[in-house]
């Protein structure tokens, strides 16, 4: 054989394939692996010292592949041979005999099975032609034009490397066919199982004809911006209809990821006619691709650059990523901004707790204008100190495309509330904390402690930092907001400089998680009469001793939920931060509020009495939207004084909405812009003194009181047919005693019951509350109000009938028992 040094990499390739056919063909057979092995070694290694330093790394890993199946089964019966396990059915994807067209990108797809080990194959594609020495740059004939890569757990390979494509790049030892050829490859599939596996492999063989080519796509190609919707496509044909190639179908596919996956087919089977109108989808990206693939045949084309989709029927969200928050708190409260140029579909959250999959989902309500909320579908105790939530927001639209916009993930942690740090973990600073500094930060954290008790603190490092650092701020996570009464505790040492150098220390307090900062104190340290000394000047790097600490303390101003340590270097000597904490103020015990109120079906207004005690739940509810339940409590009403000793454990103080409910009265709100509420103070309510004292006026007057509806009895928030029948049906039956179909209170459901529920029926009494509001939980019977309606309809003749005979005067009747006339 004639050696062309000029051209090694081809000639080694031709050596390689004639090695590794010799080679399968003995191991096919029953020859030594091991000495198969050391033997195709020893002919390559002659070749690869003559290769050039590009080519030589390629050779010599496809050595260590070849290898390697040899060995494995000699290892494992070093002392006879027996056979070698195989791969089943491996298969390619074509069968071959067709024809590509010239300078077009190809794809080789196969597929195996394997019953010992299945999931442990890796895929190795060569080309297996024979052909004349030649530069790598210029083959002729049939000389090999792609060089072997390690193999892969993918079956596939494209020709050239994808990243070659998309990049409009080339890899030494891969060039696409420019004439008329025949191409071979062979697709081995590799069993590594450790304990030794087996072989398999397939061959393929095509043709490239230089009547066709090259099938480029031409639009889009470029860095271009195209709108969601009704686009054209288009590619040269180039021949590719015509025989030997002969593919009439095409498949136009499309990339949001910069042509790495084309998940997306915008059109399958049209003609592979060059053009083409397709509808792209409603999505928002800067990294689109457009691929044409032929059908049929392996060849395709991938548009040159990464263009721009633009959303513009998309909806647009926007929101503010919500902060880290006291386990308390929870669920938070989810608030967005939707608009669109159509109606809205609907708006959702995908969330979870600890995991970027995001598999929890809920609907977010229009509750005014463009604004979605809704809270988290979640309890308090799914959470604890420390998790982080991640959630993202979609909305769609009702345009023909039914567009879809998302917002990036967005995450927050759940914190504990409180706020003691003694630097105990080696982790600075911790967590949750943060710097802010240019330059070199000062801030670091050492094995010093105050008081010689525990295991760290945090340094300032005056000693170093220049006078011209500038301030450098050490950050305590977000914490529960501070009420009357709490305090900041720490521990500093500090000792001066002793030519007078001036350091500063400054306490600032943040009440809305750091955006923005308030001075709390001041400190200053120098040889005279500094404010932040603990002990005397020094000429050298300062180091507390166990009785060189002072332990300060300031009241804090309610709401502060962040504190800044900001040091400002004078050039002088180390100050050392210990044991900070908030302090709560002695805890304050709620005092039970009182709220009076009377429900319009037991008020007698001969009495202004009820004519039963019956139980009332009380809600305190926020009064932002979505208006989250803060606390609750219930309580039997006085009958006498219609007033109610409830206790809200715990609610904090604030404003809210004072919300009403029982088994047979509407739920009724406080009036609008809520109740100012004090823990440790008496609230004091009265619903009965006026009808503004409910949102929206929602009670009717009984001689001097307002009272709240009653005759809710499904529990739907209105009153309505379905309450008016179960009352009627309650009657029918003469069901008595103490129950909730007894609106009037008497212990029998009869004609006055009917008549309260009849009358505010008529009159549409619905529940009133603010927009965006979601009603409590249904505690009323567990069918659905049309199931209910549909098994009461048949009664509802028999009672209009009942009314229009006889009620007229029976009410006349009621009406006088009441106001006492005889």
């Amino acid at each position: 054989m004639k050696w062309d040094i000029s051209s090694a990499g081809i000639t080694l390739l031709t050596v390689v394939q004639e090695a590794a056919q010799a080679e399968t063909e003995t191991l096919r057979l029953h020859g030594n692996p091991e000495a198969q092995a050391q033997s195709w070694a020893m002919q390559v290694s002659a070749v690869l010292r003559i290769c050039s330093q590009t080519v030589m790394p390629f050779f010599t890993q496809q050595l260590s592949v070849r290898s390697q199946h040899l060995h494995r089964p000699a290892v494992e019966i070093p002392a006879r041979l027996q056979p070698i396990q195989v791969i089943h059915r491996l298969q390619l994807q074509y069968r071959g005999g067709f024809t590509i067209p010239i300078s077009t990108p190809f794809a080789l797809t196969g597929s195996a099975t394997d019953t010992e080990t299945p999931g442990a194959l890796t895929y190795i594609w060569e080309e297996m032609d024979l052909g004349a020495a030649g530069a790598p740059t210029a083959p002729v004939g049939n000389a090999p034009i792609f060089r072997s890569f390690t193999p892969v757990a993918s079956p596939t390979r494209t020709f050239p490397k994808l990243s070659d494509l998309l990049n409009n790049t080339s890899t030494i030892g891969e060039i696409l066919p420019t004439y008329t050829r025949a191409l071979n490859f062979r697709l081995t599939a590799r069993d590594n199982n450790v304990g030794g596996g087996g072989i398999n492999f397939n061959t393929i063989s095509f043709n490239v004809s230089n009547t066709s080519g090259p099938f480029v796509v031409t639009q889009p190609n470029t860095n271009v911006t195209w709108n969601a919707g009704a686009q054209t496509v288009t590619w040269n044909v180039a021949n590719t209809t015509a025989a030997p190639v002969s593919v009439s179908l095409v498949n136009i596919l499309l990339s949001t990821d910069g042509g790495n996956t084309f998940p997306t087919t915008l059109l399958a089977n049209t003609a592979n006619d060059g053009s083409e109108s397709v509808t792209i989808p409603g999505v928002n990206t800067t990294l689109a691709r457009i691929k044409v693939q032929s059908v049929g045949n392996i060849f395709f084309d991938i548009s040159n650059t990464n263009f721009t989709i633009a959303n513009t029927n998309a909806p647009n969200i926007s929101h503010v990523q919500l902060s880290d928050m006291l386990k308390t708190a929870w669920p938070a409260t989810v608030t967005s901004t939707v608009t669109s140029s159509f109606s809205l579909d609907s708006v959702w959250v995908n969330w979870n707790i600890n995991s970027v999959t995001l598999s929890r989902q809920f609907k977010l309500i229009n509750t005014s204008g463009n604004i979605y909320s809704a809270i988290f579908n979640s309890i308090n105790a799914d959470v604890n100190p420390g998790d982080v939530i991640y959630y993202k927001i979609t909305a769609q639209n009702n345009s023909a495309g039914h567009e879809v916009t998302a917002t990036a993930v967005y995450n927050f942690s759940i914190i504990d509330g409180s706020l003691c740090e003694g630097f105990f973990s080696g982790t600075f600073p911790p967590s949750g904390w943060s710097f802010e500094f240019s330059g070199t930060n000062y801030w670091s954290r050492v094995t010093q402690s105050s008081y010689g008790i525990g295991t760290g603190s945090a340094k300032y490092d005056f000693w170093n930092a220049q006078a011209s650092t500038g301030s450098q701020s050490l950050i305590t996570k977000t914490f529960g907001s501070t009420v009357a009464g709490d305090s900041l505790r720490f521990d500093n040492a500090y000792a001066p400089y002793t030519d007078g150098s001036t350091d500063s220390l400054e306490v600032l307090t943040s009440t809305n998680g750091g955006t923005n900062y308030s001075q709390l104190i001041k400190f200053w340290g120098n040889n005279v009469n500094g404010t932040m000394n603990t002990a005397g000047a020094s000429g050298t790097a300062y180091t507390p001793t166990s009785g060189q600490w002072v332990t300060r303390k300031y009241s804090l101003p309610v709401g502060t939920n962040k504190i800044k340590f900001r040091a400002r270097s004078g050039f002088g000597n180390n100050l050392y931060l210990d044991s900070i904490c908030v302090l709560s103020a002695p805890p304050v015990t709620p005092v039970a509020a009182s709220i009076k109120l009377a429900q319009q079906g037991y008020f007698d207004t001969l009495t202004n009495r009820l004519n039963i005690r019956d139980t009332v739940k009380f809600y305190l509810r926020n009064t932002a939207s979505p208006y989250t339940i803060a606390d609750s409590g219930s309580v039997v009403m006085d009958s006498v004084t219609l007033t109610a000793a409830v206790t809200f454990p715990n609610a904090q103080t604030g404003t809210y909405y004072i919300v009403a409910t029982g088994w047979n009265i509407l739920e009724t709100w406080s009036k609008a812009g809520g109740e100012a509420y004090t823990r440790g103070s008496v609230l004091n309510y009265d619903f009965t003194t006026a009808s503004s004292q409910a949102y929206g006026n929602n009670m009717i007057l009984l001689g001097t009181k307002y009272c709240i509806y009653s005759g809710d009895i499904f529990k739907d928030y209105a009153v309505e047919l379905v309450d008016v029948l179960l009352i009627y049906n309650a009657a029918l039956n003469f069901e008595s005693g103490f129950i909730k179909n007894d609106v009037t209170g008497d212990r029998l459901v009869d004609l006055s019951d009917i008549l309260i529920v009849y009358n505010n029926s008529s009159n549409f009494v619905t529940r009133k509350a603010p927009a965006g509001a979601s009603p409590l939980a249904i505690t009323g019977n567990k069918v659905s109000r049309q199931d209910m309606i549909n098994s009461l309809r048949s009664a509802e003749n028999i009672y209009k009938e009942s009314v229009n005979s006889d009620l007229k005067d029976e009410k006349q009747n009621y009406d006088n028992m009441r106001n006492g006339k005889k």
